[in-house]
């Protein structure tokens, strides 16, 4: 199939508006979008990664957010959202061809990130085209490809609060990057706890995670 990466900025996204605020990352996986009269509606889920009181205070103000109709869901992981925007304010699901579908959530700091599928190459060109009139976009990538991974929302099993936040924080951070972009000192300092506090956290929930995976590949 063909794929195409892209990351786009545009003032009037709901979420963008958000997660450039809080230091969370919003990784959002569209439900449905329809269009009724003069707007735009979107339900989404969501699936929230960052520090607890960080997340807290997104849902708070994502929430409140005149363009959000209603959001539901339990503690600060995930929620579904509905979210109503006029035809006018040019969203990117305004320009959305149902030709392409989501190979991962389109995750949300300080732009979009999109990597989406099509088995024609003109249909992600085409939602280039479109988007590039009204947004800053860049393409990462337009290129035939076999995928190899698909988004999987259950796959992990439950983990405590402080050891999701501790995976989470040092994923956002680099610690799992090769090379190694970040020391357990400067996770720890960030989430205000030690160093061996830190490291007990994330060897619990890497215990929890890591013979799941094996078992699975």
């Amino acid at each position: 199939m063909w794929v195409g990466h892209f990351k786009i900025f545009h003032e009037n996204c709901v979420n963008l508006t958000y997660t450039r605020r809080y230091d969370v990352v919003d990784s959002i996986y569209p439900l449905t979008t329809y269009f009724s009269g003069n707007y735009m509606h979107i339900s989404s889920l969501h699936l929230l990664s960052g520090r607890e009181g960080e997340k807290k205070k997104f849902i708070t103000a994502y929430s409140h957010d005149p363009r959000v109709v209603e959001i539901e869901g339990k503690g600060t992981d995930f929620f579904i959202s509905h979210v109503k925007t006029r035809k006018t304010d040019r969203h990117t699901f305004t320009f959305y061809d149902p030709r392409l579908f989501f190979l991962r959530p389109v995750i949300h700091t300080d732009r979009e990130d999109w990597l989406v599928g099509a088995w024609e190459k003109k249909y992600l060109q085409q939602v280039y085209r479109n988007w590039a009139k009204y947004f800053d976009v860049e393409t990462v990538s337009i290129a035939r490809e076999k995928v190899a991974e698909v988004f999987l929302p259950n796959l992990t099993p439950a983990l405590t609060a402080k050891q999701k936040e501790a995976l989470e924080v040092a994923a956002q951070m680099g610690y799992y990057d090769y090379p190694r972009g970040v020391y357990l000192e400067n996770i720890a300092k960030k989430l205000g706890i030690s160093r061996i506090s830190l490291q007990e956290r994330l060897h619990k929930a890497e215990g929890k995670i890591l013979p799941r995976l094996i078992k699975t590949a």
